[in-house]
């Protein structure tokens, strides 16, 4: 379904799911093609840091919210967004990435507040993945990481668990989808919606009461 904060109003439920069934077709019609241009688009060097899925679910997430901006009829039109969406995701997984191996320094909590795009919240989890496995050898402050722990264990448990097998076990789509005995289209919009809840999980825990 659409993210919380951008349900119509006025809108009465049998309106609301037939919006959402038209989105969800929209986006199912053109997966292949994004998928394809993320496997071309990603530099040879960050293959195994970029999953062309994960590019993907970004996508995914991020027409939802843009779906609005185009004519759901025009398929013409809705392709063009949708690649315009993962050809900036992809330019920013890159820079980000390579500021990284420049040392640049990790996202902070505060700084996801800041962001439409989830980009700094998986890299957090990302991180959060290498202070499970080797905590010594990572970025991340053991506090950051106790926010994030505490802040996923407050989801409901279907998005707690596909967000720990994506991105902290990091396991592929296909991975989950067997897991979780769901379609793949299914992992996408799952995850999607439990990084939107997740951000505001994570952002109730660093205001004050």
């Amino acid at each position: 379904m659409l993210p919380a904060d951008h349900t119509p109003e006025k809108q009465a439920p049998a309106a609301i799911d037939s919006t959402i069934r038209i989105v969800e077709n929209a986006f199912r019609q053109n997966r292949g093609v994004v998928l394809e241009y993320a496997r071309r688009r990603i530099p040879p060097d960050l293959g195994r840091l970029i999953d062309p899925e994960d590019v993907v679910q970004d996508v995914c997430l991020e027409f939802f919210r843009r779906c609005r901006e185009v004519d759901l009829g025009d398929h013409d039109h809705v392709r063009r967004l949708i690649l315009t969406i993962a050809r900036h995701r992809i330019v920013d997984l890159v820079r980000e990435l390579r500021a990284r191996k420049r040392g640049g320094a990790v996202q902070r909590i505060e700084e996801v507040e800041d962001f439409d795009e989830p980009g700094p919240l998986i890299g957090l989890l990302e991180q959060l993945a290498v202070y499970d496995r080797t905590p010594s050898q990572s970025a991340i402050a053991h506090e950051i990481a106790a926010h994030l722990q505490r802040s996923i264990d407050r989801l409901p448990p279907d998005y707690a668990q596909c967000i720990r097998i994506r991105h902290i076990e990091q396991r592929s789509v296909k991975e989950a989808a067997g897991l979780m005995q769901r379609t793949e289209h299914a992992i996408h919009l799952l995850c999607s919606r439990a990084l939107v809840q997740l951000k505001n999980e994570l952002l109730k825990s660093t205001r004050p009461a």
